[in-house]
């Protein structure tokens, strides 16, 4: 009986130490062992999609397993963001996360998700500055003789924007709250039609993603008056920043990250964030981007997830401040 008894308990503790030990195998299981997909909430064509096909096709490299790039748009870029927040966190369905659909828009109080706590984020892959572009036929050679210009013109001239709520919305919000100028905001469904317009005349300016702008800038069917980032373009040195145009802490970036359903295990996690620095650290990638306007991010896991944090932050404070609202 006493040596049954033994027997029970020895059986009983290895069936504790192996339901302890299960958990850490799950946890050091391969990864990955199939396919992944990369969800891009924006249309085939657009910037995002060629950025979100060259990160899936980086990770195939890296990884050794196909990414499958989805496109998912609707909803200004939050359906494909809440198509993955309510995805199983298992590594392998992934986001091209955004400014829009976790910046402007849950700024707008307008998302079924949280745009940090619903997520992994994984690593920034890249930041866009924008362009305050005109038509040659405004009377305004440089971002001050614009404004003067605008001025001592109250509501004669308009400013298009993609969209109630797009980045180039709450950019030039800020800029016509910062200047203090009367201009009409014209909302157009998209950046394609904004650029026509504004090539054509029908609106005097935009603020235009770099790799929209840029090419009709060159051909000087636009004229480059400021840009949005830290620091002066490579390819137009000559023209300022906001910040240098007399407006300290003017700095907006269209961005696209690297992202993944909350509860992602971290190892997961960690192993993406150095495949996409991998990626990105490459010259043949590093010169797409910067040929395309992007300029290539280099963080952690911790540091994305802060810098998403504090774009929520200033595009919520954006919105209050300027009054833009999601319709």
């Amino acid at each position: 009986m006493k040596r049954g008894c033994l027997l029970i308990g020895s059986l009983i503790g290895c069936l504790g130490w192996l339901a302890a030990t299960l958990p850490a195998a799950a946890q050091t299981a391969p990864w990955p062992t199939r396919p992944l997909r990369l969800i891009v909430p924006f249309a085939p064509g657009a910037t995002a999609d060629l950025l979100g096909r060259m990160v899936g096709q980086r990770l195939n490299e890296e990884l050794g397993q196909p990414v499958v790039v989805e496109n998912r748009a609707g909803a200004g870029a939050t359906l494909g963001s809440q198509v993955v927040a309510q995805a199983a966190p298992d590594g392998y369905t992934l986001l091209l996360s955004n400014a829009a659909s976790q910046g402007t828009a849950p700024a707008m109080g307008r998302v079924p998700y949280d745009p940090v706590a619903d997520f992994a984020h994984v690593a920034l892959v890249g930041t866009i500055a924008q362009y305050l572009v005109v038509n040659p036929a405004v009377p305004a050679r440089d971002l001050a003789s614009f404004i003067a210009l605008v001025r001592a013109h109250p509501g004669r001239y308009n400013l298009g924007t993609a969209g109630n709520g797009s980045i180039g919305h709450f950019a030039g919000a800020l800029f016509m709250s910062r200047a203090q100028l009367d201009m009409v905001i014209v909302p157009y469904g998209g950046t394609a039609p904004a650029t026509r317009d504004l090539l054509a005349g029908n609106v005097h300016a935009v603020f235009q993603n770099a790799p929209e702008a840029g090419p009709h800038v060159r051909d000087n069917r636009l004229r480059l008056l400021a840009v949005t980032g830290e620091a002066r373009e490579e390819d137009f040195p000559q023209v300022p920043t906001f910040v240098e145009g007399g407006f300290p802490g003017f700095v907006n970036y269209t961005w696209y990250g690297l992202s993944a359903p909350r509860g992602t295990p971290d190892a997961v996690v960690q192993r993406l964030n150095a495949a996409m620095l991998r990626a990105l650290a490459t010259p043949a990638m590093r010169d797409t981007l910067r040929n395309i306007g992007v300029m290539a991010g280099h963080t952690t896991p911790a540091q994305y997830t802060a810098f998403v944090a504090a774009e929520v932050a200033k595009f919520t404070r954006l919105a209050q401040s300027t009054g833009i609202r999601a319709e």
